[in-house]
């Protein structure tokens, strides 16, 4: 189970937003959350808001985080309609393919926009990371073309698609742990859906075993490969599956069928 102060989720603008946009409030609500470009002029509440190329999306209070130069150059757009926004993050961006930068002050670009946002979120000391509408799927909508004014379709080509998956994958899964709510993405990373994500589950009780109720910690095998204290654990790794954990994890891991108990002696 992800832990919130160690996670960020990462909005993009990719069709299945639209799949998961009666849940997206509850995510935002939950963890901390960057959109890249337009994504918050739909859902304006979330923390960051990261773009790469020369645009001004409409934002509420929204941290940006984008290149220095464009508020301090006025030929640029922020330079030009919002120069006093207060709550800005100013970087110096340079491309680079091979790897993340430490410096302070600066960020590496490979392609897109999420990948400046990942070695945003290493600086930040952020663990986990977890994709939402940045899928890589070409030849696909923004979920917001009707009301934005860039292009509806990315214009991708399927070799820089493969080369902004790798990065991801190699690049930023040196530096932080990546998943994937889309189940339909080529990225090879570890898949969440939005329910292991917000983990509504939780409180549920198994009445019927009193061995959980009466105990503030159980010990479990995991069934699968699942997240438990921000790591990935499964049934065959160092430990065999099995955990010891609070009453509350068991009782949700057990509830959906990733757990059964074992006896805590």
């Amino acid at each position: 189970m992800l832990k919130k102060d160690d996670t960020l989720v990462l909005f993009g603008r990719s069709p299945f937003i639209n799949e998961i946009k009666d849940r997206i409030p509850e995510i935002i609500d939950k963890y901390t959350t960057m959109a890249c470009n337009y994504f918050c002029e739909t859902f304006p509440n979330v923390d960051y808001v990261v773009f790469y190329d020369d645009i001004c999306p409409k934002v509420k209070n929204s941290i940006i985080v984008t290149q220095k130069k464009y508020f301090t150059q006025k030929q640029y757009k922020c330079a030009q309609e919002i120069p006093d926004y207060p709550n800005k993050e100013l970087y110096v961006v340079t491309r680079n393919e091979k790897e993340f930068t430490n410096i302070k002050g600066a960020l590496h670009f490979s392609f897109h926009t999420p990948s400046m946002a990942l070695n945003w979120a290493w600086q930040k000391g952020f663990k986990n990371v977890v994709l939402a509408g940045i899928d890589l799927i070409n030849h696909t909508p923004h979920f917001d073309k009707d009301t934005t004014p860039d292009n509806a379709y990315p214009k991708w080509y399927d070799s820089d698609l493969v080369k902004a998956a790798r990065y991801i994958e190699n690049i930023a899964g040196r530096h932080l742990n990546i998943f994937q709510l889309n189940p339909k993405s080529p990225i090879k990373v570890k898949q969440l859906t939005v329910d292991d994500l917000l983990n509504e589950n939780i409180l549920i009780e198994v009445q019927h075993d009193e061995r959980i109720n009466n105990m503030n910690e159980v010990k479990i095998k995991v069934v699968s490969e699942i997240m438990l204290n921000g790591q990935v654990v499964s049934p065959t790794d160092k430990n065999g599956g099995v955990y010891v954990v609070e009453k509350n994890v068991a009782n949700a891991l057990i509830s959906r069928k990733r757990a059964v108990l074992r006896p805590l002696k």
